[in-house]
C-alpha cells in the first residue's frame, strides 16, 4: 500500500509538471502575443542555431519574457526580471550537453545529483562531489560518489572532511578533478560577513574517504585602505578534466562594501558585469592570474594588463573563459569587443581578437559572450523599435561567420504600436 501511494504521488507530480509546461508553451498563443523568429542576414545559419536573443514584450498590458531563436519565439507569464531570477534555481540543467550525456549514459548514477559543478568525467571514471552545512552546529558534511566506468565498481562516502574546520555558514563546490589516485574538490566556504576561503578538499578515489584539506593562499592587500577582488574560472566544459583552475586577483585602491559597486565582476565561470562609469570605480592597482595545479598543489601567477583610468573604456560586459590551457578574457565596450588569450602553463599572451560594432550593424554593443570557440555579439540602436543584430565570430581570428536579426512572423492581431514595444537586449547561447 505504501509503495502504491508513493507511485500515485509521483504520477501526480509528473502530471502537474506536464500541465505546467503545456501552459508555459501555450501562453503566447492564448494571449495572442506576436511571433518572432531569428532570420539569417548572412553567413552559415548553423552558426546561429544555438543563439537566443532575450528580452521582453511590453505591448499592451503587462510585461512578458520573450526569447527569440531560429525556431521561433517563446513567451513566459513572468516578467523578464522574474524569469532571470527563476532560472537561477538549484535544479540541474539537463540541456547542457555534457550533463545531458551523463543522464543518458549513467542514469542510475545521476539520480538525486543537483550540483552541475560537482561532476568529473573521463574515459575511466565518473565522480560526483557535493557538500552541505548541517544544522544546528554548522558542520560541513561531504558526499562523494565514484564510479569506475570500465568495471562498474562504485564507491560512496558521506561524512566530514579531513580537518575539522569549525562552523561554516556556506560552502560552494566550484570544481571537481581527479589527479592520480586523488579526487580534488575545489570549494569556497566560510562565514557570512567574512572573506570567502578557498580550499582544495582531497579524497581517496579508491575509498572515497578524505585525505587532506589545503587552504589556497591568494595573497593579502598591501595596505589597510586596499582590498582584494577574487574571481575563479574553472574549465568551461563542466565535466571535463583540466589540471588547472585559475583565479583572477585584483588589488583595488579603495575599499568597497559592495563588490557590485566596484565595477569588477564578483562571480565566476564567465561572469559578466554591467557598466559602471570610470569615475565611480575603485582604481585597480594590479591584476594577475593565479593558476592552481591540482597535481602539484602549487600556485603560479602571471600579470594581466591594467589600463589607466584615462584610457580604460567604459565596459558594458566582461567575461573570462578557461578551455584546456587557454584563458580567454573578453572585454566589451560600446564600440568594440576585445578578446585576449593566455596560455596558463607559462603566462604567454597571444594576439588579441577585436570585433567592432560597425562590422555587425548600426548601433552599440549591448551584450557579448564566449562559448564553443566562438564570440557572440549583440548590436542594437537605443530605440526599442529597432531590432538588434546578432553576430557569431571565430574566437581565433575574429572572422564574422554569421549575422542574424529577429523578424516579425505573425502579429497575431496586435496593433502596430504594440508590435513596436519590444525590448531585446540580451544574448544567450544554448550549449
Amino acid at each position: 500500500m505504501v509503495k502504491m501511494k508513493r507511485y500515485a504521488v509521483t504520477l501526480a507530480l509528473v502530471l502537474l509538471m506536464a500541465a505546467s509546461l503545456t501552459t508555459y508553451y501555450a501562453y503566447g498563443a492564448k494571449l495572442r502575443l506576436p511571433e518572432y523568429r531569428l532570420q539569417t542576414l548572412e553567413g552559415d545559419p548553423a552558426e546561429g542555431a544555438e543563439l537566443r536573443i532575450e528580452g521582453s514584450f511590453v505591448g499592451g498590458k503587462g510585461s512578458y519574457y520573450l526569447g527569440v531563436t531560429a525556431e521561433g519565439s517563446e513567451y513566459g507569464n513572468d516578467s523578464l526580471w522574474q524569469r532571470l531570477l527563476y532560472t537561477g534555481n538549484a535544479w540541474i540543467r539537463r540541456d547542457i550537453p555534457d550533463i545531458g550525456a551523463l543522464y543518458r549514459e549513467h542514469s542510475q548514477f545521476m539520480r538525486g545529483k543537483t550540483n552541475e559543478n560537482g561532476f568529473y568525467h573521463d574515459k575511466d571514471w565518473l565522480v560526483y562531489a557535493d557538500a552541505e552545512v548541517v544544522q544546528p552546529d554548522l558542520r560541513l558534511v561531504w558526499r562523494i560518489d565514484v564510479l569506475e566506468t570500465s568495471t562498474g565498481q562504485r564507491i560512496r562516502y558521506n561524512g566530514e572532511g579531513a580537518e575539522p574546520l569549525g562552523q561554516m555558514d556556506f560552502v560552494n563546490v566550484i570544481d571537481v578533478q581527479k589527479a592520480g589516485d586523488d579526487i580534488h574538490v575545489l570549494t569556497g566556504q566560510g562565514r557570512l560577513g567574512r572573506p570567502e576561503e578557498y580550499r582544495d578538499e582531497v579524497f581517496d578515489a579508491e575509498t572515497g574517504k578524505p585525505v587532506r584539506s589545503v587552504k589556497l593562499q591568494l595573497g593579502e592587500p598591501s595596505a589597510p585602505d586596499r582590498e582584494l577582488q577574487i574571481n575563479y574560472i574553472a574549465e568551461q566544459t563542466l565535466t571535463a578534466p583540466n589540471p588547472h583552475l585559475v583565479f583572477i586577483v585584483e588589488q583595488l585602491g579603495t575599499k568597497s562594501a559592495n563588490p557590485a559597486e566596484s565595477g569588477v565582476a564578483a562571480a565566476a565561470d564567465g561572469a559578466v558585469a554591467e557598466a559602471v562609469p570610470n569615475d565611480q570605480r575603485p582604481k585597480i592597482l594590479s591584476r594577475s592570474a593565479m593558476v592552481y595545479s591540482y597535481e602539484s598543489g602549487e600556485m603560479d601567477s602571471f600579470p594581466l594588463t591594467v589600463e589607466s583610468d584615462e584610457s580604460a573604456p567604459e565596459e558594458i560586459w566582461s567575461s573570462r573563459l578557461l578551455v584546456g590551457d587557454t584563458l580567454s578574457i573578453l572585454t566589451a565596450a560600446k564600440d568594440a569587443v576585445t578578446v585576449t588569450h593566455y596560455n596558463v602553463t607559462d603566462g604567454s599572451k597571444a594576439a588579441e581578437t577585436i570585433i567592432r560594432a560597425d562590422q555587425i550593424g548600426q548601433g552599440e554593443i549591448k551584450s557579448a559572450l564566449m562559448a564553443n570557440n566562438r564570440i557572440y555579439v549583440l548590436v542594437k540602436k537605443d530605440e526599442n523599435t529597432d531590432m538588434p543584430i546578432a553576430a557569431v565570430a571565430d574566437a581565433a581570428d575574429g572572422r564574422i561567420l554569421y549575422r542574424g536579426q529577429p523578424v516579425l512572423e505573425d502579429p497575431n492581431g496586435r496593433p502596430q504600436e504594440q508590435l513596436d514595444d519590444v525590448w531585446l537586449s540580451y544574448l544567450g547561447v544554448r550549449r
